[in-house]
């Protein structure tokens, strides 16, 4: 694990690097950015070249540091993440109690908070004393998906780090190489992970075949004379909190795909390339403002859902739009 492996986050790995070349690294960082772009992996490869024997920006992956850290056994490194959703302020007691000793055996003491976000109030206010007076050798690493969820005062104190959605020219070279799939394939999967490469990796294209035929028959019935059919995939589908984001994700994909053909007509420009059939026949029922509202709408609906937004309840709410949009 080096620098080498971050895929598509040049910026933040650039930055990290010169502040370990010129020696000069702050105590405490914030890594934030959507899920599955890299944060956690370019966070553990700081906290590595930290304490790396042999180079002054990177890992070697040799010495006696990285070889414990590879191993999970590294004294002066510590996880805390949420359990149960949050992290305690008993937690933070404990973290505040390892960190009042010096590094035992690297450079720096490292911890690193993932989803900190989810530190409860009283976690968050202990924290933040931690943070006015921090001890000396010790770098804190927090990385969320929501950094405004955080204290204002917690984020102050922090050097922020942003982190992008990666292009999906690049998430297809990746596949192809990876998974050793077609480039057509390659890059439905990397058109439905929504620049987030850690989301390609775990999909598989038939089951993005599968939900999306779902999706496409469900827009092809829809209507006010059957909204308790509707309903009830709703109620299946907001129950599978797993796949929800990314069903509603597909939904949001095949509709950016309708407004691309309406409005341009130019095949190249769709991710859906295979099922443009389909697509066609549904864009004749509704016009260009009509599909720009229901694009709107879906994006409206993914973030009212990551903010635990009853999810059947959103759901019904996007599908009569969607029938409005689609009845014949």
């Amino acid at each position: 694990m080096s620098f080498s492996e971050i895929i598509g986050q040049e910026r933040p790995v650039r930055i990290l690097q010169s502040s370990l070349k010129k020696g000069d690294v702050s105590h405490a960082y914030l890594f934030y950015g959507p899920e599955g772009i890299g944060k956690r992996l370019t966070a553990l490869n700081f906290a590595k070249a930290m304490n790396c024997l042999s180079l002054d920006d990177n890992s070697c992956g040799e010495c006696i540091h990285c070889k414990k850290f590879d191993n999970e056994n590294f004294p002066d490194f510590s996880v805390v993440e949420p359990a149960d959703g949050n992290i305690k302020i008993e937690v933070i007691r404990e973290l505040q109690r390892k960190i009042s000793y010096r590094p035992y055996e690297g450079k720096f003491k490292v911890i690193f908070i993932h989803g900190a976000e989810e530190m409860t109030l009283g976690a968050a206010n202990s924290f933040l004393k931690t943070l006015e007076e921090p001890p000396g050798a010790t770098v804190f690493i927090l990385v969320c998906h929501n950094f405004n969820l955080l204290l204002p005062t917690i984020i102050s104190r922090c050097q922020k780090i942003q982190f992008n959605l990666i292009p999906v020219k690049t998430i297809k070279n990746i596949l192809i190489k990876e998974k050793q799939i077609t480039p057509e394939d390659a890059h439905l999967m990397a058109s439905y992970s929504q620049g987030r490469l850690g989301k390609a990796l775990e999909m598989g294209v038939r089951d993005i075949m599968k939900m999306r035929n779902e999706i496409l028959n469900l827009m092809q019935s829809v209507s006010f004379d059957e909204m308790d059919l509707i309903f009830k995939k709703n109620k299946a589908w907001s129950s599978d909190k797993e796949n929800l984001e990314i069903i509603l994700a597909s939904i949001l994909n095949i509709v950016r795909d309708m407004v691309v053909l309406k409005g341009t007509k130019n095949e190249k420009l769709i991710a859906n390339l295979d099922v443009k059939d389909k697509l066609i026949s549904l864009i004749r029922v509704s016009n260009i403002n009509q599909l720009i509202f229901l694009f709107y709408s879906i994006e409206e609906t993914i973030r009212h859902f990551k903010r635990n937004i009853n999810a059947q309840l959103l759901l019904d709410t996007l599908m009569i739009k969607m029938c409005s949009v689609f009845e014949k």
